[in-house]
């Protein structure tokens, strides 16, 4: 169990660094760790669909990577949509909720369909998040920092 789980780190910082490295020169606000992580579960899976890996091997370390972008996108969209800035707690279990069963049912039903699924959900959710800019002039970051002030004091 060493050897995946040491392929899964070293994935995730090499593709961590080319994300940071990437970033000035794209056009879009990429999460180098979020690629990282992400990256590393869609190569994994492509490749244990391939037969090139072990998936036994790797599904310890796909559900962990699977979590963990869970978490991220949690995380990485409480401040960009106006129901996560005003109900955060919810907006994070939902979503954790959300990702984690879908991560369940991708590493029990994992197939060239289910892989194709999974990458269009996080390029959906890559565009969401890093390239669309919000359609509101209300910052959702402003209104929520002004609403933490008002219950204050």
């Amino acid at each position: 169990m060493a050897v995946p789980m040491l392929v899964v780190i070293g994935s995730i910082i090499i593709l961590t660094l080319l994300g940071r490295v990437a970033k000035p020169r794209l056009p879009l606000n990429l999460c180098a760790i979020c690629f990282g992580v992400s990256a590393t579960w869609v190569w994994i899976s492509a490749a244990a669909l391939k037969g090139v890996v072990d998936l036994e091997a790797y599904r310890l370390p796909l559900a962990m990577l699977l979590g963990g972008s869970a978490v991220g996108i949690a995380y990485q969209g409480e401040y960009r949509f106006t129901v996560s800035t005003k109900y955060p707690l919810l907006w994070k279990t939902a979503v954790i909720s959300a990702g984690l069963i879908l991560a369940f049912w991708y590493l029990n039903n994992l197939s060239l369909k289910t892989w194709v699924l999974m990458v269009g959900i996080l390029g959906v959710l890559g565009y969401l998040y890093f390239v669309r800019k919000p359609g509101t002039t209300e910052n959702p970051t402003v209104a929520y920092l002004e609403e933490k002030l008002k219950r204050c004091c």
